[in-house]
């Protein structure tokens, strides 16, 4: 198994985060080949990993491709060289020294495996201990404790242990999202296919939260709205009827709140229900 296993990062002007993933996945109890697309980040950090880390494989991209887009090369490449599982983990997490062994031990042909996940600025708090789609309402919920029985029907894109056969049988993430909600739209098609989604309490990682583009950033704004609505939107045999209404309604009443609080942020969501009525999706000049 030690040859079986690629670890997908996306850098993104984040070299400082992925070069500590990186040393945390290279202090593993397994050994995994690493692949790291450089999704045109500035200042030529692709050349900074591979000298830093001639070990690895670096891949870079000349546009930014987003999460989804960057990933999938990543899990192309792996899956073109043979490898029997795909990590996808976010390059902003640490990584305990068992979990990617852990993670591997469960997953199949019909799992996707997932860790527990804690924040890394506060490392005793639980960031995701699995999660559920809600599909009345078509929201995400991160469980925040462990529990015996909860049922597991959201895996964070931020780690999913995946094999290749999954995959084949799945697709790979869909890139019209370029960020945000494409690991909904996986997970369902995941759910749609007959997979299960299953937390190993036993692989653990730590998540450098909204590192990426903000908690509250306009950008994050933005997209979330946006991707919300196209999955409810593309999966509507999967979700009940008043899903879609019900995000239209809270992201209406979210822009007012935002509008007579003062912030700007309502704008971000103007133009989120603009490119989803028009369907324009994938990389936003926003």
């Amino acid at each position: 198994m030690n040859s079986q296993i690629a670890v997908v990062l996306v850098n993104y002007n984040g070299y400082r985060d992925t070069a500590e993933c990186i040393d945390s996945i290279l202090k593993s109890s397994i050994n995994s080949a690493i692949v790291v697309v450089d999704s045109a980040s500035k200042e030529n950090e692709a050349e900074k990993l591979r000298l830093a880390y001639p070990i690895i494989a670096v891949i870079q991209s000349n546009v930014n491709l987003g999460f989804a887009g960057a990933s999938n090369i990543g899990i192309r490449f792996a899956l073109n060289n043979g490898y029997e599982y795909v990590l996808l983990l976010n390059n902003d997490t640490v990584v305990g020294a068992k979990t990617i062994e852990e993670l591997a031990s469960i997953a199949n042909e019909n799992i996707v495996s997932t860790a527990l996940i804690y924040h890394y600025d506060e490392p005793s708090m639980i960031w995701y201990a699995g999660g559920s789609i809600n599909r009345l309402t078509g929201r995400v919920r991160h469980f925040e404790r462990v529990a015996s029985k909860q049922n597991q029907t959201f895996a964070s894109g931020c780690c999913m242990m995946v094999r290749r056969e999954v995959f084949r049988d799945v697709g790979i993430l869909d890139e019209s999202y370029f960020m945000y909600c494409e690991d909904t739209d996986f997970c369902i098609r995941l759910l749609q296919s007959g997979k299960e989604i299953k937390l190993n309490t036993n692989a653990v990682l730590w998540h450098k939260v909204g590192r990426s583009a903000g908690r509250a950033s306009d950008l994050a704004i933005y997209y979330n709205i946006r991707n919300m609505l196209k999955c409810v939107a593309s999966h509507r045999a999967y979700f009940y009827f008043p899903a879609y209404s019900f995000l239209l309604v809270i992201t209406t009443l979210k822009a007012l709140r935002y509008k007579l609080s003062g912030k700007g942020n309502y704008k971000a969501v103007l133009l989120a229900f603009k490119d989803h009525f028009k369907k324009n999706y994938g990389h936003s000049r926003f």
